[in-house]
């Protein structure tokens, strides 16, 4: 049979941001409070040689009075599209209660957070970003939920860049 099979090889590419969502239908066991912020900031690219990733994201979630830090740890992929200025990065990460001054207590480890994030242009204004935090198969975080999957929602204050390289495909 004839296949269209793509390869992409590792660019250059990465991305960077910061800012805050106004919660909206949060969802998870540690879903954030409508109407409070969730703040975040990040930048993922891929090492010297394109051997693997590095970076750092961290995001801060409020619920009932509680404060929760997401951190990432271990960066697996990161996927970006130059046509459209979409990305989305996939890391392990641990998940810690900030809420007294001074002390942090660990929730979780070993979690995955998967972030899907679309770069509207400058100022940042109609950029748009989801978070997506799991236990195994248990949903810990959404920033929105729609009731099966994580949708992005406007930032409410901050900005994203997708710095993207020439994508290399190859088609056999």
């Amino acid at each position: 049979d004839n296949t269209v099979i793509t390869v992409l090889r590792p660019t250059n590419d990465f991305v960077t941001g910061g800012g805050f969502l106004v919660n909206h239908r949060s969802a998870g066991l540690y879903a954030g409070d409508d109407g409070m912020q969730t703040n975040f900031g990040f930048t993922v690219k891929f090492k010297p040689n394109l051997t693997g990733l590095k970076g750092e994201a961290n995001i801060v979630v409020r619920q009932d009075g509680q404060v929760y830090q997401i951190d990432a740890t271990t960066f697996q992929s990161l996927v970006v599209d130059p046509v459209t200025s979409q990305a989305t990065f996939i890391t392990k990460a641990t998940l810690q209660d900030i809420t007294g001054r001074g002390r942090s207590l660990s929730v979780g480890e070993d979690l995955t957070l998967i972030v899907t994030l679309t770069d509207a242009g400058e100022p940042g204004s109609s950029d748009t970003i989801g978070f997506t935090l799991w236990n195994d198969t248990e949903l810990w975080f959404s920033s929105h939920w729609d009731g099966t999957q994580t949708v992005e929602q406007v930032l409410g204050g901050g900005n994203l860049q997708v710095h993207e390289k020439k994508l290399i495909l190859a088609e056999a």
